[in-house]
């Protein structure tokens, strides 16, 4: 009991999970008893034979005795051996085990679920003290964008925005912030003759979190592209943030004005998560009493029954039926404000660099469901698949991808665009 409190963030999110201790039927219960019996008459057994045949000297030998030293250099033989690439890969093909992090600290199914909040969130689990999590992330509100001098708090769904026209040195990069109030260069309002404009939505992987500016995969992408491209010039223009996932990104596009700057391509970068991610953003932002921007999203909390009295859990579980339906509506929505401003809408998968339990494989379902909507889908789930999750981090408490884990990015897209130019060029003519 006292190891499941310490476990737990909130004494809230324990008591829901805990309750689920007493609805379980008699049947179960018995059962539970005569297993936990025989597990304790079977390893009765196990000891006495042990005991009396001294099974254990073998096992556990005098630490002065050669059996000792000869069991040392055996396990030590044997971690060397499985920490070899070679060994590694073989082990995985044959047995489907995965080794990752064997030889590295790994996190429980769990506690990948309580990062997953972190990274796309900029709060840092390390900070609760109670959670194992803790050693394996940054710590101190350094790695939190909102505690920055480019952060401005807002009381909508977004929560934070950048100060524009800012300079700071953010992670120890730097980190520039345009008069439009993204992490990019400076464009100029009217685009010049032949000019295709892209805008970029997203989180904290698009908005380079950890990496200089200069290093972002928008600016080696604009850069690549114009090089190999003559007749044409072509802007990204990067309106992703820390923390925001499809919601945020779609109001801040909006009270932006965005569409005013004449865009050509809008592509909206998920990892997969989207499910699990916006109904966190909208429990999130219920607790808080923040005004709902959209009319769906107010539909979805009345039918969902959440009210504040809830824990967060109970209110995951309480929304998690509604998750594909929240989901389709945002996309959906995007993707009528592009058809309005003639805007050809994107969508791109951008795989985590450490592999996400919810989305160990290509997440086809959401692809799926954006391309019956109407966008065209850029599938990037093979760009780190020949890397290991350690090459691409920023640091080892920083598992936003780092500047090799953007030039992959950037390569990739390279490739997509120079062999389909139809998916940016905004008419038959342009498509050379």
């Amino acid at each position: 009991i006292l190891w499941s409190i310490w476990s737990s963030t909130t004494m809230g999110n324990w008591a829901s999970v805990a309750k689920y201790a007493f609805t379980g039927s008699l049947t179960q219960f018995l059962f539970l008893f005569f297993g936990l019996l025989a597990l304790w008459l079977m390893g009765s057994v196990i000891y006495r034979v042990f005991a009396l045949r001294q099974w254990g000297k073998i096992v556990d030998p005098n630490p002065k005795s050669g059996l000792a030293t000869l069991w040392s250099v055996g396990m030590i033989s044997l971690l060397l051996l499985l920490y070899l690439q070679p060994v590694q890969k073989g082990i995985e093909q044959f047995t489907s085990i995965e080794l990752d992090g064997f030889m590295l600290p790994k996190l429980s199914y769990a506690d990948e679920n309580l990062l997953v909040e972190g990274y796309y969130e900029e709060i840092l689990i390390g900070n609760e003290l109670t959670n194992p999590v803790g050693e394996m992330v940054e710590r101190g509100e350094g790695g939190r964008f909102r505690f920055s001098e480019a952060a401005v708090l807002v009381d909508d769904i977004r929560a934070v925005t950048s100060k524009p026209n800012t300079q700071i040195l953010f992670k120890g990069k730097s980190y520039s912030v345009n008069q439009y109030g993204n992490r990019d260069r400076e464009y100029p309002t009217e685009p010049g003759e032949n000019t295709i404009r892209t805008a970029i939505l997203g989180g904290s992987y698009p908005n380079g979190s950890g990496i200089a500016d200069r290093e972002l995969f928008d600016r080696i992408l604009e850069d690549s592209i114009n090089k190999m491209v003559e007749g044409l010039n072509y802007e990204f223009w990067n309106f992703s943030h820390p923390g925001y996932d499809l919601i945020p990104s779609i109001y801040d596009f909006e009270v932006k004005e965005a569409e005013q700057y004449q865009f050509d391509n809008l592509i909206f970068i998920s990892h997969g998560v989207d499910m699990f991610k916006n109904i966190k953003t909208l429990a999130d932002h219920f607790l808080k009493g923040t005004e709902m921007p959209y009319p769906y999203l107010e539909d979805i909390i009345k039918k969902s029954g959440i009210n504040k009295s809830m824990s967060s859990n109970e209110m995951f579980k309480s929304l998690e039926p509604y998750s594909e339906e929240l989901v389709r509506k945002s996309y959906t929505h995007l993707y009528e404000l592009c058809k309005k401003n003639e805007i050809k809408p994107i969508w791109m998968y951008w795989p985590t660099t450490a592999i996400h339990p919810f989305v160990r494989d290509y997440s086809s379902d959401i692809a799926e469901m954006v391309s019956q909507i109407g966008y065209t889908v850029i599938d990037l789930s093979e760009v780190y698949r020949e890397y290991k999750p350690t090459e691409l981090y920023v640091s080892p408490s920083d598992r936003h991808p780092n500047v090799l884990g953007h030039s992959l990015i950037a390569d990739a897209l390279v490739d997509w665009f120079i062999q389909r130019p139809e998916l940016l060029n905004p008419s038959p003519e342009n498509n050379q």
